[in-house]
């Protein structure tokens, strides 16, 4: 929980349906100083197994895995997964069937054949199919019927890989997308 200036970040656990928490700490970095947004994702096939990528306003701060339901921690990578939208982008997902296998989303897609250990940047927003994806990646959702199968929501509209991250598909025919950061309103006219 916690983003930006928010009191009490950090990772948390329930063993008891939610009516009491624990904050996790043995492993993770000091949440006093983590400036932005954390994710976490879980393995399905063995939910011990559990992945978090913290992040600073404008860069990741590094992955962490636990395989004792966060338990204890161990660190992982220390690559740059979000870049600058440490506070903002969001996505992390554990292969179902292949904890191995992981996709990190900030500004663009990295993948991890090691269990977070090392990543390779997947997508590239300058460049052109297959690897063309827009940026700023705010959910990676597995398809439950075909692993490999997986839906990425950015800024731009909805994507999807077939082969868990080594291609992408533009989900956005039929519908209009976009994303604004700034307006503004007449100075002689305010309607």
């Amino acid at each position: 929980v916690g983003n930006l200036n928010s009191v009490g970040k950090g990772v948390y656990k329930t063993s008891n349906s939610g009516a009491t928490w624990a904050q996790l700490t043995s492993g993770l970095p000091s949440f006093a100083t983590v400036t932005g947004r954390t994710i976490i994702s879980t393995y399905n096939a063995n939910p011990n197994i559990v992945m978090a990528v913290v992040s600073n306003n404008f860069n990741a701060v590094g992955v962490y895995i636990s395989t004792n339901e966060g338990i204890t921690w161990n660190a992982g990578s220390n690559q740059d997964l979000t870049q600058w939208q440490g506070w903002f982008a969001k996505g992390l997902l554990i292969h179902p069937n292949d904890s191995s296998r992981v996709l990190v989303g900030g500004v663009e897609i990295h993948g991890s054949y090691d269990m977070g250990q090392n990543f390779l940047q997947l997508t590239d927003y300058w460049s052109a199919p297959p690897i063309y994806m827009h940026s700023d990646v705010h959910d990676i959702i597995t398809n439950p019927l075909d692993p490999d199968k997986v839906y990425i929501a950015t800024d731009a509209g909805l994507y999807r890989t077939n082969d868990f991250g080594q291609t992408y598909t533009e989900l956005v025919d039929g519908y209009v997308t976009s994303q604004f950061y700034y307006g503004s309103v007449s100075s002689t006219d305010s309607t």
